[in-house]
């Protein structure tokens, strides 16, 4: 634009030269037509020339100084705003003409446009503080959802503590343990496994699984590499890892997988074992929350047990294990009920060990409790589950077999009696009758008969048994 502008002036002036020439020319023409005169000198026509020429530079330099030198400014000022974007720079005062009117005007429109340019700066910084707030707005938003979900959480966690204080039965705790944590950690599945006296794990409450896992038994799946703080394992992608869950075939191939383990006083008691799908995986947030469940769950699990070795003590025998009087007392009453209601036979045996007093004294207590644990885990192998072999005090011991008539009764007396007598004990062969013996008395429930007195029979029949000798079977008839 610049060299466009500048040409301008040579043009002018070369028109004005021309334009001068030519008027010489017509005034040269004229001057002779007028003088009529042929022919002039030389000279005066290099002099009319040369005094047109004159008058056409000189009317170029008059054009160029008013004009171009302006216009050149002009232009200029126009390339620096292109190149620099810039609009804070004015054009100085170019006089009243035309030229200063167009310079005004420019200065008047970048005026306009560095206000334009202030307002889209403005604007520009309104629009990225609005989407600021907004993002800050929906980071807000984020996190209270995510406290909120952490109050659930806890609250969840309140009532398992709360469920496992007021319940004594283990498994309702774990199965609603299960049930709500499930949920609310959108688990796909979510199992509770105790470790059992061998070293494996039984699946005592589990969520989402199909069919119920309730009973398996199975080995401790091994972290290894995947094994995180305090021995928790958590796959975020189950599909790079399929050994992680090869413990355990209801688990799925694809997802993410997490065991937590459950520890009470520093041993592993059981774990927690959950699954996410692959669109949800399970991160360190859940892991962490997974392990305050486990720490409730260890507590409910520790709870219930200790419960239940309280109510054991209550009613079992400390040094046998086999049902106390109490229990036996317990267990017989319903068993004469239900016998009387159906009409079913129910048998008793009464059961003494022969010379206990004797083996007391030769070699000791310890051999006589040693005899005692032997005695009660071979009436517990011979009987059936629906039997009772019970510890009534000292040497004595009773045996309850519902749904079993006299000669039935009779004949897994005998079983019993041979059973001890083979039992390989300390002190056993320095028994009066060289072995390890007990004498029984049998009873048979009569109708209407009440607890006592079949016990009493049973009793009476013993007492027949050890008069006999010991080491032998009685049963004594109804009408004794």
């Amino acid at each position: 634009m610049t060299t466009a502008i500048r040409r301008a002036p040579f043009r002018v002036a070369l028109a004005a030269c021309i334009a001068a020439a030519a008027a010489g020319s017509v005034l040269s023409v004229a001057a002779l037509a007028i003088a009529g005169v042929a022919a002039l000198d030389p000279w005066w026509w290099a002099s009319l020339v040369a005094a047109a020429l004159a008058g056409a530079f000189a009317a170029a330099w008059v054009v160029r100084r008013a004009f171009g030198r302006r216009l050149a400014l002009l232009a200029e000022l126009l390339d620096r705003r292109v190149e620099r974007s810039g609009f804070l720079d004015r054009v100085p005062d170019l006089g009243d003409d035309e030229v200063g009117q167009i310079a005004r005007s420019l200065n008047a429109l970048l005026a306009r446009i560095t206000t334009l340019q202030g307002d889209v700066i403005d604007r520009s910084r309104e629009l990225e503080a609005t989407q600021r707030a907004l993002e800050l707005a929906e980071e807000l938003a984020q996190k209270q959802r995510e406290l909120e979900q952490r109050l659930r959480e806890r609250a969840l966690l309140f009532e398992v503590l709360r469920e496992s204080t007021s319940s004594h039965d283990l498994d309702r705790v774990l199965r609603m343990l299960v049930e709500r944590i499930g949920p609310a950690l959108r688990a796909s599945r979510l199992a509770v496994l105790l470790r059992d006296d061998d070293g494996r794990y039984e699946v005592r409450a589990a969520h989402g699984f199909e069919p119920s896992p309730i009973g398996e038994r199975l080995a401790r799946p091994s972290g290894g590499p995947l094994a995180i703080d305090r021995g928790m394992m958590l796959v975020p992608d189950v599909s790079r890892a399929p050994d992680a869950v090869g413990f355990w075939d209801a688990l799925p191939a694809s997802g993410s997988f997490a065991t937590i383990p459950i520890s009470h006083g520093g041993d592993e008691i059981g774990l927690l074992v959950i699954t996410r799908s692959a669109a949800d995986p399970l991160g360190d947030v859940e892991a962490r929350y997974l392990e305050a469940v486990a720490d409730q769950a260890a507590l409910a699990i520790h709870n219930a047990q200790l419960i239940a070795r309280l109510e054991a003590l209550s009613t079992h025998d400390e040094l046998t294990g086999l049902p106390n009087r109490r229990l036996f007392w317990r267990r017989v009453s319903r068993a004469l009920a239900r016998a009387e209601r159906y009409s079913h036979s129910l048998s008793v045996l009464a059961v003494d060990v022969d010379h206990f007093k004797s083996l007391n004294d030769r070699c000791g207590h310890a051999a006589g409790d040693e005899a005692l644990r032997a005695i009660a885990v071979a009436l517990t192998d011979e009987i059936r589950e629906v039997d009772t072999a019970a510890r009534v005090g000292g040497e004595e011991l009773w045996v309850l077999l519902p749904e079993t008539d006299e000669q039935g009764a009779a004949e897994v007396a005998e079983k019993l009696r041979a059973r001890i007598a083979a039992l390989d004990v300390t002190g056993a062969d320095g028994q009066p009758l060289g072995h390890l013996s007990v004498s029984i008395g049998v009873a048979t429930r009569l109708p209407g008969e009440a607890a006592r007195a079949l016990l009493d029979r049973a009793d009476g029949a013993l007492y027949v048994a050890k008069r006999a000798g010991r080491d032998r079977v009685e049963s004594v008839p109804p009408a004794a």
